[in-house]
Formats: C-alpha cells, structure tokens, sequence
C-alpha cells in the first residue's frame, strides 16, 4: 500500500523544571524518517513532526485513524524523552503565561495551571521564558512506536485481562500529555504505573516498590519515595504531620515528577517487549496430539 509523507504538531512540556518553558531539540541516530521544526506560538511549545514515510507509524496497513497515528507518535516521542512530555492538546499553555486568581488559592500558596507561587498578591506569574536543548533519538522513536503498533495499542476489545491492564496504562499516559495541571498529569502518570506494573498481578506498598525496582533497576527506597510522593499529594491533610510532610515534597516536586515520567517510561518499554517475545516464543501451530489407546 503507498505511503504518504505525514506532518504532525505537539505541544511539550518539560516535566522535570515547569519554568522552563520551550524546548530546542535535536535528533540523534537520524536517517531522514523524521525532522521535527519548532513552530513560533506565544502561548505553547509547539513542534511540528515530519515523518517522511507513513508506513513507519502504521498508516494506512495497522491504523487507518488520524487520530490514532498522532496518538502513536505523541506516545512514542514523548516515552522516548527523559525530561518532555508531548501532547496533541496544542492550547496547553506555557507556565509563565498562565494567571493566578484568588481563587487559586490552595494550602496557604496559589495554585496555578503548572506551578505554585509563593506570592499571594499577584495577577500573573511574571516568570519569562526559558530554553532547554533536548536531544530524542529516532531509532527509539521508530522502535517504540513499532512496539506499540505490534500490541495494537488504540484497541480496548478482546483482550486478556494483562493486555486490558497494559491498554489501560498506555490510555493514562494519554490522559497526562492533554492534563493542563501538574497536578492531573502526576495522577494520571501514576495510574499508567499502577496499570503497567499490576498487568498480571496487582501488587501494593513495599510488592509495589520491589517490582518496579526489578523492571526499571531503579533502587527500591526511590521507588517507595515515588509511592508516598503520590500517597501525599492524594491526602495532603489526612493527619496533623500531613500538611507539613506534603510542603517538604514540594521542594522535589520537579525531581519526583520527572523521575515518575522516567519510571513509566521504562515500564511500559519492559511490559511491551515481554508481551512481544512472549508471542514470538509461542509455535506457529500446536502439534497434532496422537491418542494411544489403551486394551
């Protein structure tokens, strides 16, 4: 079937510095499949995506949707980005144009779309733009996205309960790159974790922190720092410590957001190379079965 060349924008944001506004990135391990173009906006990080041959994103033999493809290719480019998380929401601000209003107001500090501020008595948050040069490897890209096509990721029916559970977490991620709050986006990071990491069996607490030490080799005690991070930020005035337990996170709100990005990231790659090689291992066709009668 012919292929066509495709054009796609995304927005980013940087997850691990919201201040940071834009990103500058280059492509690594390029062979011509794909060129990415900052797109100049005054109210989002736009990059426009050129994929030269639309077979590599499966269109139009595994996806026939437009809607899908631009999915496919936000999933794959933001899973392969340690610090940015694309998204088809082209609206999404960026954080220093977002306003602040009294009735933002949450916990003692205002609450904006993407950051807190410490000052109580402003209309705007008068942070300025900031560049970050990124780099984004396009052999992971291309191999992502083939890992997702093969698992037919925009597919919810007839699936086993383990493959349910791996759709459902790659449908959270979704759910993060359109959040226009930090605070939705981290929720929906988590359930994409949660989902990922309990496809088979569900797991809590220190089960939880030791499954995702063994898919990412992260240490278990980060792990359970990620956990209690999110367990926080869900009940942040539960007991009387709560509230001050929940400020001294927010010193490492950036750090803890980025590295739970990452963490999914690496989850999910892991999930959908075993579920691969899985399938890869099975025969072709059972063998016919001989039946020995007995006398």
């Amino acid at each position: 079937m012919m292929s066509v060349p495709i054009n796609i924008r995304l927005s980013g944001h940087l997850v691990d510095n919201p201040r940071s506004s834009r990103a500058d990135i280059t492509l690594i391990n390029s062979n011509g499949r794909l060129t990415i173009e900052a797109v100049q906006s005054d109210v989002a990080d736009i990059h426009s995506f050129g994929i030269a041959n639309s077979l590599n994103l499966g269109y139009p033999t595994a996806l026939n949707s437009p809607d899908d493809v631009r999915d496919l290719l936000c999933l794959s480019v933001s899973i392969s980005s340690k610090s940015i998380i694309f998204s088809k929401n082209l609206s999404i601000p960026l954080p220093y144009d977002i306003p602040v209003t009294a009735s933002d107001q949450q916990g003692g500090r205002l609450f904006t779309d993407t950051l807190f501020t410490d000052t109580l008595f402003t209309d705007t948050v008068t942070q300025g733009p900031m560049t970050r040069l990124l780099e984004l490897d396009e052999d992971q890209v291309f191999g992502i996205a083939n890992e997702l096509l093969m698992f037919k990721f925009s597919q919810p029916y007839g699936r086993s309960l383990a493959d349910h559970n791996l759709y459902e977490a790659i449908q959270a991620y979704l759910d993060a790159a359109d959040s226009l709050v930090d605070f939705t986006r981290r929720r929906h990071l988590w359930r994409a974790l949660e989902k990922s990491v309990n496809s088979q069996k569900e797991l809590m607490g220190e089960e939880l922190d030791k499954e995702i030490a063994l898919l990412t080799r992260l240490p278990e005690a980060t792990a359970k720092k990620i956990r209690e991070f999110e367990n926080r930020t869900k009940h942040i005035a539960r007991k009387h410590d709560d509230i001050e337990s929940y400020m001294n996170f927010l010193d490492e709100e950036a750090m803890l957001t980025s590295l739970l990005k990452q963490v999914v990231d690496q989850v999910l790659i892991a999930k959908l190379e075993q579920r691969r090689k899985a399938i890869e291992s099975q025969p072709l066709f059972d063998p016919p079965r001989h039946i020995v009668r007995t006398i």
